[in-house]
């Protein structure tokens, strides 16, 4: 202790007979029987133990549950429709059609232009419409796609 530091200077340093008569003042520390260092030991384990065990409890049943929890919204998000159903009122044949009703959804709309124009890109992504001629001009083009469009956003 009298080894002084580089943050202190020796002139603050207590003097030697202050120091031990500070020393001296102290009233001695009481000896603690081993007997309760190991009681005290003793009930600190079993109270971590307790509080590990309730961990290890909500861990064994928590984590299985979380993941069936995890499992069951993935599975609903996949089963979850891309795109909204079409209410059935009764057999398709019963509804009325539009003769220019290119995707089947019972009436005409800026869809069924959007589905020829798909078409036009990708004949393989709907062959049924390779003899589609909505404007009547003997060929299946853009111009039908156009006269679609415009069926669609006309006021009836």
């Amino acid at each position: 202790m009298n080894v002084p530091t580089p943050n202190h200077k020796p002139e603050t340093q207590l003097p030697p007979a202050f120091r031990t008569a500070l020393r001296d003042a102290q009233p001695p520390l009481p000896e603690v029987p081993p007997t309760l260092d190991q009681a005290i030991i003793n009930q600190s384990r079993q109270h971590l133990r307790q509080r590990f065990a309730t961990r290890n409890r909500l861990l064994k049943i928590g984590l299985p549950l979380s993941a069936a929890a995890a499992l069951a919204l993935a599975f609903l998000l996949y089963q979850t429709p891309r795109s909204p159903r079409i209410p059935s009122v009764g057999p398709i044949a019963e509804r009325p059609t539009h003769p220019h009703d290119l995707n089947a959804d019972g009436t005409l709309d800026i869809l069924d232009a959007f589905t020829l124009a798909q078409h036009l890109r990708n004949p393989t992504r709907h062959p049924h419409l390779a003899t589609a001629d909505p404007n009547a001009d003997g060929q299946t083009n853009t111009a039908d796609v156009d006269f679609l469009a415009q069926q669609a956003v006309t006021l009836r």
